[in-house]
């Protein structure tokens, strides 16, 4: 009996610490990772995630019972480790990009819509597409990258004459004001600033929309559950009116 109950012994104890690793795993945060991409996710100061999107998907997972742990890295940092899966497992991002192709799962439903629009006043003179902007002069917000277009309006070969701002309401201005004849900007800030304004007179001209969902690496496990249940969370959050985002659309 002695050697028995020896034996029971080392077979409790030495199972003991994988049960509590096991514990631990799961009610570890995942880890969802994104890069400086004002106004829709961004870090402050503190290294605290702001952004409005971010505040969006801190919403999401905690209606589907996650917790999450969102940490700022250079943008191909971010998807390489998301297609890894193992220190990063959540990113989000436009589903176009061919990184994340059969490498991860996406949520059915779109978070938001990333949408890039200039705004200029009636009796300016139109124009259609960014390459219209050569040889004008254009308000952008600072420290924005307008999904990559800043690259295009600061070719010296463009003459393009830039403002830079750092708040909305003063783009709006120049632009109002004439200072300068075109503004560049995200749909979802400045539209609250037409609107606060009453402003009508104002011509938008689409340069870019691009969809934007939650993706999820294929080799983390359970994946495909974890997307559902995050659709799921992100429905009773839309029906329940606390998703405030540009172009969300809801999939079940």
């Amino acid at each position: 009996m002695n050697s028995l109950k020896k034996i029971f012994l080392y077979l409790l104890f030495s199972l003991l610490p994988i049960s509590l690793v096991s514990a631990q795993d799961s009610t570890r945060p995942f880890l969802f990772a994104y890069y400086d991409f004002p106004p829709f996710y961004k870090e402050n100061e503190k290294n605290e995630a702001v952004g409005i999107v971010n505040v969006v998907v801190e919403k999401i997972f905690k209606t589907a019972g996650l917790k999450i742990e969102q940490k700022i890295y250079p943008p191909k940092r971010a998807y390489a480790l998301v297609v890894e899966g193992k220190e990063a497992h959540f990113t989000i991002a436009a589903i176009n990009n061919p990184i994340f192709k059969d490498t991860t799962i996406s949520s059915k439903s779109t978070i938001a819509t990333l949408t890039v629009d200039a705004y200029y006043m009636e009796g300016t003179s139109p124009i259609k597409t960014k390459e219209d902007l050569k040889g004008k002069s254009i308000v952008l917000i600072r420290g924005y990258g307008y999904a990559g277009m800043t690259t295009f309006f600061n070719d010296p070969a463009n003459k393009i004459t830039i403002q830079e701002v750092d708040k909305h309401e003063l783009a709006y201005t120049i632009l109002k004001e004439g200072r300068a004849s075109y503004l560049v900007d995200y749909d979802y800030p400045i539209k609250k600033i037409f609107k606060a304004n009453n402003e009508t007179k104002v011509v938008r001209v689409n340069f870019l929309s691009v969809p934007i969902k939650i993706l999820i690496s294929k080799n983390l496990n359970g994946a495909k559950e974890l997307a559902a249940k995050l659709d799921s969370a992100f429905a009773e959050l839309v029906e329940k009116n606390e998703i405030d985002l540009p172009g969300y659309q809801v999939v079940k």
